[in-house]
């Protein structure tokens, strides 16, 4: 067996043991707690912002970076339900996940449409590309990605049901397990 297969498990191994033991745990979460606090809420802002791509195009949020979840910042109006509904049924999907989550998402070259979700509906913005061609340089852009998953994700589906079209109301049954409902 080479030296670093060893050298390597023995590390993980060591590693493991230490994440077992309960004090260090509570002391690596105190400190990590601890530094996060000591930031601004402009310093937080940023480093939540802070998004890499991953393989095969999907965004998601670098190490260290994960965020909660954006909550809505104004009670929609009818207006704004039909607005967002008529965006969501232009640019936006809804999939059940590989874990049976439900995620509801919109995709733009810019943010502007989807901050306005955000504040409607909650959610995050991602950062990535859009497709393989991209990813080779040609015509490349950022693409951002609006998403909101699981109980979030389908009180916003309920919300804009009535204002979507036939085709988009039976993903969304589908989506929601209730195929069989009309």
């Amino acid at each position: 067996m080479p030296r670093h297969a060893t050298s390597t498990s023995f590390r993980s191994d060591m590693v493991r043991a230490k994440w077992r033991d309960e004090s260090f745990r509570a002391k690596m979460i105190q400190a990590k707690k601890a530094m996060w606090a000591s930031r601004t809420p402009e310093e937080r802002h940023a480093i939540g912002m802070k998004v890499g791509a991953t393989q095969r195009g999907k965004p998601r949020a670098s190490w260290g970076e994960h965020r909660a979840t954006q909550h809505a910042q104004i009670h929609p109006t009818p207006q704004d339900i039909a607005w967002a509904a008529g965006f969501i049924e232009g640019e936006g999907y809804c999939t059940r996940g590989t874990r049976n989550s439900i995620r509801l998402a919109a995709t733009q070259n810019t943010t502007e449409c989807l901050e306005r979700l955000i504040e409607l509906f909650g959610g995050n913005i991602y950062r990535g590309r859009q497709d393989a061609t991209r990813r080779r340089g040609i015509n490349s852009r950022d693409t951002f990605h609006w998403i909101v998953f699981g109980a979030r994700a389908r009180g916003v589906m309920m919300t804009i049901y009535k204002f979507m079209s036939q085709r988009r109301k039976a993903q969304i049954r589908e989506t929601l397990g209730l195929a069989n409902v009309s």
